[in-house]
């Protein structure tokens, strides 16, 4: 598993408690789990938001990274 699977694995974690629900098996969490307090979800939905922003960086500099080869291949060097 990739980094990048890693980091969105995590933030589907993070939503999913925050919404009151266990990301292991879908079923709703009882009502007196403590992330199923307004306070812990609110702070759950924001550092899901946080691994948002980390995923959306990572992505862009997957795009930007050129692996050897194609370099080569682009400066038509063999």
């Amino acid at each position: 598993m990739t980094e990048l699977e890693v980091m969105k694995n995590a933030q589907a974690c993070l939503r999913l408690l925050a919404q009151g629900v266990d990301p292991f098996t879908k079923q709703p969490l009882p009502e007196t789990e403590t992330v199923r307090k307004p306070a812990i979800a609110k702070y759950l939905n924001f550092t899901a938001e946080c691994m948002n922003q980390l995923i959306q960086k990572k992505e862009q500099e997957e795009k930007r990274f050129i692996f050897p080869k194609e370099l080569a291949l682009l400066l038509k060097i063999s």
